[in-house]
């Protein structure tokens, strides 16, 4: 197995801490962001490299990032840079996501989480709870919600009795339930070219529950919940 992180943003809605520093590595308990969720990758039993991908503005940031971050790790890191320059040239959560599996060619599952969000579990239970779930072609983390509030910008889904998503629906208007999706999924390696025809079909990139809106009536997905929270770091 390997895992993917998102880094690639440029963190506009928290200017002016991003406009010189990307997102990922804004200082959370006096540590990079990074840090933390790679820490918590490096825990998850059989993880064989960890990507990530960014964008060319804050690449030298990144690596340098890397670099250091490496001798703590157990797990090789590999960073794949998209090249853009500008907020307006992001490829976006699913482009970015197509393009390292494109880049790096990964030949087993993988983890895909976003690199703003810092996650209180552990991810191995998410990896865990999919080995259970073999005949899954993706695992998405989720959290049950008190209430609709606020799910109009998230990506909600409709689950039945035993966890599989029958609907998915991106920053709906009208959630159709109170079950939200976490920047955290699984993806089984025969899943992984479904990234690249959903881009070359014109799909909508930006935001990673896009594709799973896509996904979900061609693939059995089910969905994990959460066992502690998650915080999502652009907020």
């Amino acid at each position: 197995m390997k895992a993917l992180i998102l880094a690639a943003g440029y963190g506009t809605r928290l200017y002016p801490l991003t406009r010189d520093r990307p997102k990922p590595l804004l200082p959370v308990g006096g540590r990079p962001l990074l840090d933390h969720l790679a820490g918590n990758l490096d825990r998850v039993e059989g993880l064989r490299e960890i990507l990530i991908v960014v964008n060319g503005r804050f690449e030298e940031d990144l690596r340098n990032w890397a670099d250091r971050a490496a001798g703590a790790l157990g797990t090789p890191l590999a960073v794949l840079s998209n090249g853009t320059r500008k907020p307006d040239e992001r490829l976006g959560a699913v482009g970015d996501t197509a393009f390292a599996i494109d880049r790096a060619a990964p030949d087993d599952d993988l983890i895909v989480a976003a690199g703003d969000n810092l996650f209180e579990f552990e991810i191995d239970e998410m990896v865990r709870a999919a080995g259970r779930r073999p005949s899954a072609d993706a695992v998405v983390a989720v959290e049950r919600r008190e209430s609709t509030v606020g799910l109009e910008r998230s990506g909600v889904a409709d689950v039945d009795d035993d966890g599989w998503i029958r609907r998915f629906v991106e920053k709906p208007e009208r959630p159709p339930g109170r079950t939200a999706a976490a920047p955290l999924h699984l993806y089984r390696r025969d899943t992984l070219p479904l990234f690249s025809r959903y881009v070359e079909d014109g799909g909508e990139t930006d935001a990673p529950g896009h594709f799973l809106e896509w996904l979900v009536p061609r693939r059995d997905v089910w969905a994990w919940t959460m066992s502690a929270p998650r915080h999502d770091i652009g907020t």
